[in-house]
């Protein structure tokens, strides 16, 4: 077994590259000797040696009396020539690496007619979809006549539609192995293809090669130019933004899971239970054996946290998110999923085990399979799961399905989306995106593919499309990645956008707000100052710099905003409080005591005004007004530690020590750590101090409390 692992393998490649690009050709070929070491293939070392004869020529002749005005584009070629070895290399290593990779191409040495004779192929299921998959897939550097006769494949309508989409898909996976021109050259001519199945794959096909290998696309400058003139194309671009945003809705897929899992789940979980108990008091036999209750149903929609969480769930697949990822996730441990083709396979009723099973369905789970809402990999996943079901039991669980199928049957054809080409593609690419990322989360051999998705948004990186992207696309996706919470990818699309020209108040807001959550507080009052003077008193924007000037501690700038807001709004009940606050902060209690009083009477109870109140009147020494306002603290369903540690320091005041220790009690419950609790209470020692107690009373004090 070869010592060198894949990911060190990447990582060479990659620095060569990089020092490649730089023209740090000397240290380039240093590096690519590693490679050359971990190979040892005669072909290799011959080809690094002439590109090193070249380089030395080269440079023999550079910085000499006259200037070669061929000297950039031969140095243009030795930098493709360079890129292409490397390629060669680590293709030649991944084969030696990978011995499942290795017997898949030799399995299919003897099968070169499948694309050589497109016209001959009939379409026969299984195999040959598989065969035809990995040839393209495993294919070494594509033959200007291999490159036309995959267009012509993909373009024959006489072929089966699973077939030519399955050829799209192992042409994005052998491009994102190791670059190669043809493929890229393959999808540009495919783009007109007006079938939405072939085009949504294609679309996204592409965005993920140009997201990968940018750098290298960028170098053909026929091929950059091409690119250039589609993001001209209003068509074009309406598929790209189409396919970006389904690809940015998969960044959030781990805190959706984890939303469902931890807070959907368990709510209806918690009412089954409850249904499970109404199921055992019911008197059966006055029902047939079938019969629903009505009540049932009225209880669970009844329950106020089921329907919160059930529209919670609603409202996140309306609006993108992956929500069945937590679903499905365990059911890729199926045969079918060992082989890596059958990820890629549109989900299609002829397969020979759902065809098994489409027999005997229930109309209901026929409509399951025409969903728009469930990607094909998991339609999968669900046909293989209910054949493991015993047939009695798979029997009694449809029973009651049945009544459903009109409703599913209505809406499916209230989208009436097979006949309308536009939402077919939408459809089409939602689907194929989900597809593709549970491949790459999910298959087990995953870590030996590139995984684009770890690319798609390093957009400040991507010189290639930032070069070719119109300003309305880079804002679109911008405003779309802003909308779904992904402030760090939409920080670099807005830091380019505002170097373009000026914006309005609204975009310098969303800009602070982005740079507001991931913290860079400095940056996010530069934007929100922008936008006060495109937009003057704005209470959003004076309350959010308000926000990032008290955590940068610039608090005297943090009150003046908090003042400009009540000289447009004088009975904003935060900005008193955060105006208290700051009286606290400058130790002018008087002045904090007054804005406190203010918000009791226009908001009576509210506790962070009656707890600031309580501190005012114990700092000022008015400790029996204290007192009465911690009583009402200890009441109230927000009580906390530090009130109930301040209420046991106001008790010893009054001589109350007994009240105190409770007090002082109660505190160490909620804060449930004797140490962090010691720690508070050393920390308020000059409070104490003032209450006639020394270092070593506090001491003592802490160790009664706790024993």
């Amino acid at each position: 077994m070869n010592k060198m692992q894949q990911s060190e393998m990447k990582n060479i490649a990659n620095e060569v590259y990089r020092l490649t690009d730089a023209k740090l050709f000397a240290l380039a070929f240093v590096r690519l000797r590693l490679l050359l070491k971990e190979l040892q293939e005669w072909w290799a070392i011959q080809r690094c040696e002439e590109l090193e004869t070249l380089c030395a020529q080269m440079l023999r002749y550079s910085l000499g009396d006259y200037e070669d005005p061929q000297r950039e584009v031969i140095i243009a070629k030795l930098q493709a020539d360079i890129y292409l070895l490397v390629d060669d290399i680590v293709e030649a290593l991944t084969l030696k690496k990978s011995q499942y990779v290795a017997h898949d191409i030799q399995s299919i040495e003897a099968k070169k007619e499948l694309l050589e004779n497109v016209d001959k192929f009939d379409g026969e299921r299984g195999v040959a979809l598989i065969d035809v998959f990995k040839n393209v897939w495993l294919s070494k550097r594509l033959s200007a006549d291999e490159r036309k006769n995959i267009i012509a494949f993909v373009e024959n309508k006489d072929i089966e539609l699973t077939a030519r989409q399955m050829v799209v898909s192992a042409l994005m996976l052998k491009g994102l192995r190791v670059y190669d021109v043809s493929v890229v050259m393959i999808y540009l001519a495919l783009l007109e293809e007006v079938e939405a199945q072939i085009r949504a794959r294609v679309m996204v096909g592409l965005l993920m090669i140009l997201a990968v290998h940018h750098k290298r696309v960028a170098k053909e400058a026929e091929l950059k130019d091409r690119i250039r003139q589609l993001f001209e194309n209003e068509l074009f671009v309406a598929d790209a933004e189409k396919a970006y945003k389904h690809i940015i809705n998969t960044f959030g897929t781990d805190k959706v899971t984890k939303k469902i899992t931890t807070e959907i789940y368990p709510e209806i979980f918690k009412s089954g239970a409850k249904l499970h108990q109404m199921l055992k008091d019911e008197n059966s036999d006055a029902m047939s054996d079938d019969e629903f209750n009505p009540k049932w149903e009225k209880a669970l929609m009844d329950d106020e946290g089921v329907s919160a969480k059930l529209r919670e769930f609603g409202d996140m697949q309306m609006q993108g998110a992956d929500v069945y990822m937590s679903t499905f996730s365990s059911m890729k441990g199926y045969a079918f999923f060992n082989e890596i083709a059958n990820w890629f396979m549109p989900f299609d009723v002829k397969q020979s085990d759902v065809a098994r099973q489409m027999a005997d369905m229930p109309e209901v789970l026929r409509f399951f399979a025409e969903s728009t809402h469930i990607c094909s990999s998991d339609k999968y996943s669900f046909f293989y799961s209910i054949a493991q079901i015993p047939a009695s039991n798979f029997k009694s669980m449809m029973s009651g399905m049945g009544a459903d199928a009109d409703a599913v049957r209505e809406d499916l054809d209230s989208e009436n989306w097979k006949n309308n080409s536009a939402k077919l593609y939408a459809v089409e690419v939602r689907n194929y995106v989900l597809d593709l990322f549970r491949f790459y989360r999910l298959y087990p051999r995953r870590k030996e593919f590139c995984n684009p998705f770890d690319y798609v948004d390093k957009f400040e990186e991507n010189e290639l499309l930032s070069d070719c992207m119109t300003m309305d696309l880079k804002k679109s996706i911008c405003k779309y990645l802003f909308e779904v919470e992904h402030f760090a990818e939409a920080r670099c699309l807005f830091e380019y956008l505002d170097a373009q020209q000026v914006w309005d108040a609204y975009f310098y807001q969303q800009m602070g707000y982005c740079y507001q959550h991931l913290e860079r507080w400095s940056d996010a009052v530069a934007c929100y100052e922008k936008a006060d003077l495109l937009e003057a008193n704005d209470v959003w924007t004076l309350k959010r710099k308000a926000l990032c000037y008290r955590k940068l501690e610039r608090h005297d700038e943090a009150a003046e905003c908090y003042e400009a807001i009540l000289k447009l709004k004088d009975d904003d009940v935060a900005t008193m409080i955060n105006m208290a606050n700051y009286g606290l902060y400058k130790s002018d209690f008087a002045q904090a005591r007054s804005i406190f009083y203010k918000v009791e009477y226009l908001k009576p109870n509210n506790y962070k005004a009656m707890s600031g109140l309580a501190w005012c009147l114990f700092m000022e020494g008015d400790y029996e007004k204290a007192m009465t306002y911690y009583d009402r603290l200890a009441q109230h369903k927000d009580f906390v530690a530090e009130d109930a540690l301040n209420a046991g320091h106001t008790f010893w005041a009054l001589g109350a020590k007994d009240i105190a220790r409770e007090y002082y009690r109660k505190a160490k419950v909620m804060i449930d750590n004797d140490v962090k609790f010691a720690e508070k209470m050393i920390a308020d020692a000059e409070y104490l101090e003032k209450l006639g107690l020394s270092d070593e009373d506090i001491l003592i004090l802490i160790n009664q409390i706790l024993f």
